[in-house]
């Protein structure tokens, strides 16, 4: 709800993984989101320039117009940092680590991307040890997890 508007009705789940909005999508945890620009859409295929990211094709799976202000979401859970440049099909990206918050059960790292001035907080990684503030990483993600919101 937001200034007594209605935004979204759906189970805790659905409103956490698909939100349909900016505001839903930081109502409810940590989430990663960048100014995006629609390219060229069709109805199998969206092309977009993603804020620090760069030019993305992904499912056109939304209900979205070459009109809409749009963003690109992803959950810091559903980002990998590595030391090594992982080469896959997923979007591997190089930084450095800013920031480590320390919660118990689990670590935040907060990474700027070379060439922009994006930070983006990451949850999920194999090596927690081996990482300190100022060191060079490459965060990983799988396009599928990706969520365009309108504003």
């Amino acid at each position: 709800m937001d200034v007594g508007n209605i935004l979204q009705v759906s189970p805790p789940k659905e409103i956490y993984h698909n939100p349909k909005s900016k505001f839903v999508s930081e109502f409810i945890g940590n989430i990663n989101t960048f100014e995006t620009k629609i390219l060229s859409s069709n109805k199998d295929e969206l092309s977009i320039y993603i804020e620090g990211i760069g030019n993305v094709k992904i499912n056109n799976k939304y209900e979205i117009s070459d009109s809409d202000i749009i963003y690109s979401a992803i959950r810091p859970e559903e980002i990998s940092i590595s030391k090594i440049s992982k080469s896959s099909n997923n979007k591997n990206y190089e930084g450095i680590i800013k920031n480590i918050s320390f919660y118990g059960e689990s670590t935040y790292f907060y990474v700027q991307l070379n060439n922009s001035e994006k930070v983006i907080m990451v949850s999920n990684y194999e090596e927690k040890d081996f990482f300190k503030e100022k060191d060079k990483c490459y965060i990983n993600f799988d396009l599928n997890n990706l969520k365009i919101i309108k504003d």
